[in-house]
């Protein structure tokens, strides 16, 4: 549970204080960064992709225990979900099936890019 932002300063604030006013000069970053990287998905019991590569131990603490984070040092969060996110455009307008649900909860694959395949708007072909 991501409870506390460790700001510039070094000083660690809890993560509503800091969304409502930012207790520096100015804040360190824009307000919907901050909101952004302060979201968690909610357990839902099954894991999900980054919880299986990430310590088992780690993923645990953090779903029980109240932690602190630099923000800046969580930047890499959002510049993944942007690029993740652009590619899944990419694949969509291929015609590339692309975050399929294979269950109701996250069984999701990221892209099916199937041999023998033919772009239709740029003529590339896959042998």
């Amino acid at each position: 549970m991501l409870q506390w932002f460790k700001c510039p300063d070094n000083t660690i604030v809890e993560v509503k204080s800091c969304l409502e006013k930012c207790s520096l000069k100015e804040r360190c970053l824009t307000l919907p960064t901050l909101t952004l990287m302060a979201e968690e998905r909610k357990w839902n019991g099954i894991p999900s992709t980054t919880q299986l590569l990430n310590g088992t131990m780690m993923e645990f603490l953090k779903l029980t225990q109240p932690y602190t984070v630099d923000p800046d040092k969580r930047a890499f969060m959002l510049a993944g979900t942007k690029h993740h996110a652009s590619l899944e455009e990419v694949a969509k307008r291929l015609g590339l099936p692309s975050e399929i649900p294979l269950s109701i909860d996250r069984d999701i694959f990221d892209l099916l890019e199937p041999e023998d395949w033919y772009c239709p708007h740029c003529g590339w072909e896959e042998k």
